[in-house]
């Protein structure tokens, strides 16, 4: 039994890691839900700097040309907040 444990112990710890990118960059393993209307950049940027995932369904962004707008935003402002404070990096993933 207690083999079985021990194995399931290491597949669990393979599996459920989370990758590099994200362990070193969370505060906590969450994810903001994309929520439809909702999530806009305010919510988005909120979440980075709090240390979780932000995210937006990019159907939210209408027309579809606020989309470039809202990706331009949302680095800029996290690119500022990263610059200014270096010990407390947000999460944000590039848009290039």
């Amino acid at each position: 039994m207690s083999a079985d444990r021990d194995t399931n112990l290491v597949l669990m710890e393979r599996f459920l890691s989370l990758p590099a990118i994200l362990a070193n960059r969370l505060a906590l393993p969450v994810i903001g839900a994309p929520m439809f209307i909702v999530s806009v950049p305010e919510l988005v940027i909120a979440q980075c700097k709090a240390g979780v995932v932000g995210s937006f369904p990019a159907l939210n962004a209408r027309p579809a040309e606020e989309l470039e707008k809202w990706l331009k935003r949302i680095h800029d402002e996290l690119a500022a907040h990263d610059a200014a404070h270096p010990d407390r990096l947000s999460w944000a993933a590039s848009s290039s």
